[in-house]
């Protein structure tokens, strides 16, 4: 449970941006909800592999190892080459979701890190598959949660309500 603490965080995010207004909250809730969906493949390939370096590791440590970084590259390869697709359409991805300029112009503001949050996500689905694989769990779940909910929600709050850092 701890590996998913990541999805509390967001969801506490969700309740900073509300305090920023409606328009940094529906930028918000639009990368929110484009992160989300496109994070099902790269989570959905960590659990994957997860299941198969857990089955493979009893027969060959060596093949699974091979298989780990082999997938890894890989992931991060085609996530990088997604998450510069996603750049690219932006204008066509956010109008998806609204035609408000003030909206639309938040979501340019602060695209390029929805998109590095993108490639970021590709990994982390990989290497927590990797970790599951491997029995890591709680060694994942214990820094999943440190990072983000001992330092990330104190850091985020600071920067963006109480320094007025807004959504970016």
């Amino acid at each position: 449970m701890l590996c998913f603490s990541e999805w509390i965080y967001w969801e506490v995010l969700v309740i900073f941006a509300g305090q920023l207004g409606v328009i940094p909250l529906s930028v918000q809730t639009i990368s929110n909800m484009v992160v989300e969906v496109t994070c099902m493949l790269p989570i959905g390939l960590g659990t994957g592999l997860g299941i198969r370096i857990g089955t493979t590791i009893s027969e060959s440590v060596e093949r699974a190892q091979l298989l780990a970084y082999g997938v890894l590259a890989v992931s991060v390869v085609v996530f990088g080459i997604l998450s510069v697709l996603l750049y690219c359409q932006q204008s066509v991805v956010v109008s998806l979701f609204t035609n408000e300029s003030d909206v639309l112009q938040g979501c340019e503001d602060i695209w390029w890190k929805v998109c590095f949050l993108h490639f970021n996500i590709g990994v982390y689905g990989v290497v927590m598959g990797i970790a599951t694989g491997l029995g890591m769990l709680w060694s994942m779940g214990i820094a999943s949660f440190v990072a983000l909910m001992v330092f990330g929600l104190p850091f985020t709050y600071y920067e963006a309500i109480a320094r007025e850092g807004g959504l970016g």
